[in-house]
Formats: structure tokens, C-alpha cells, sequence
């Protein structure tokens, strides 16, 4: 029948050189991923959840990419903190922003061209949670400087944002905080700042 020729030709075309189409340096998912090629994405991902387990790779390459563009974000930290002869303000917001920025990006394509698909939002959580958890040379650990983020927005005269754009800020945060192995020193760093707000009636909430 006409689907038994196209399962074999997916099989024999797709199939038996998976390895070498999806990790062409040159026009494979690696490059995809670099370029934003989101439309080729896309396709890729509709071809390959023909085949049985034929997405186990693309997800496998995903991960590997988000976690490189991960890694790069902490190297940066690093690098920003050497510079300043060790120093770093726990208020600095460059380090959680660009994890916000990572997540929205990454999130946004598993949910489009990956069509939300249970696989890629699991490699996506491990691959944040390998880089969230991974520490640098500093006094303040990601969780602290996740928490004092969130200092910096809910208090008076900290960042200048409007209420809605302050619960947005909120909802991102707080997928941050699920890839946090130590969710106590977050939860007690975060107790600490909000008592300091509400003492110093610095707080844009009491609820918050």
C-alpha cells in the first residue's frame, strides 16, 4: 500500500543515516540551533516523530546546545566577577536576566517547533537545572542572587517597573526557582529580604 512505501522510504532515507543529517555541523540541528532556524526546526521535528524513537536525537542535541548556552552565561558571571577583583553586588540583575531571556527563547521553541512535545520540555529541565545549580567563585550562590532579583523588583525604589510588568517578571522567576536543587537557602535568603522591605516599608506588597 501507498503507507507501507512511505514508511519505508522514511525508514531508508531518514532512518539509516540519522546520526550523519542530524549532526551535520553545517546544515544539522547543531547549525539550525545556532542560526535560529526555526522554520527548519520545525520541519526536522514533524519528520522525525515519524520514525519510532526518531526524536530521542533532535532532543538529545537540544539539551546539548541549551546547556552550552547555559554554561556560557555562568563563564560570564565569572569573568565579570574576575574583572571586579572578586567583587559582586548580590542586586546585579545581568546574571538573572539572561537565564530569563535563555528560558523564554528555549521555552518558546520547545512549545512552537517542538510543538510542546513531553520529551523536549524534560531535556529542557535538566538542561537548566545543570547549569542553574552550577556555582561560581562567589560570596552569593545562584540562589541568593535569584532571590535578591526578586528583592530588586518588589521593593520601592528598586527597579522601575509597573505592577503588570512586575507579576510578569514574577511568573518567569518563578520557573527559575523550580531548576533550584536548594530551594530552602532560596526560600530563607527570600524571608530575609522581604522582613527587611516590610521593616523598612520598602515593600510594593505586604504580600510579596
Amino acid at each position: 500500500s501507498e503507507q507501507a512505501v512511505m514508511s519505508t522510504a522514511e525508514r531508508e532515507l531518514l532512518g539509516k543515516h540519522q546520526s550523519a543529517l542530524l549532526n551535520s555541523t553545517a546544515s544539522g540541528v547543531p547549525a539550525m540551533l545556532r542560526n535560529d532556524k526555526l522554520d527548519d526546526l520545525a520541519r526536522v521535528f514533524r519528520l522525525y516523530s515519524r520514525l519510532s524513537d526518531g526524536l530521542k536525537q533532535v532532543a538529545s542535541i537540544f539539551k546539548l546546545h541549551v546547556q552550552e548556552q547555559g554554561l556560557a552565561i555562568v563563564r560570564q558571571r565569572e569573568a565579570a566577577i574576575a574583572s571586579a577583583g572578586g567583587k559582586e553586588s548580590a542586586s546585579e540583575p545581568t546574571f538573572v536576566r539572561a537565564l530569563l531571556e535563555l528560558h523564554d527563547k528555549f521555552k518558546t521553541m520547545v512549545d512552537k517547533q517542538f510543538n510542546g512535545h513531553s520529551m523536549f520540555q524534560k531535556v529542557l529541565k535538566e538542561a537548566f537545572e545543570s547549569f542553574v545549580n552550577k556555582e561560581v567563585q562567589s560570596k552569593f550562590t545562584n540562589a541568593e542572587m535569584i532571590s535578591s532579583f526578586c528583592d530588586r523588583i518588589l521593593k520601592t525604589g528598586g527597579a522601575r517597573l509597573s505592577e503588570q510588568q512586575v507579576e510578569e517578571l514574577l511568573v518567569r522567576i518563578v520557573q527559575l526557582f523550580t531548576f533550584i536543587s536548594d530551594k530552602d537557602a532560596f526560600a530563607l535568603h527570600y524571608r530575609n529580604q522581604l522582613a527587611k522591605r516590610l521593616l523598612n516599608q520598602r515593600s510594593a506588597s505586604a504580600d510579596a
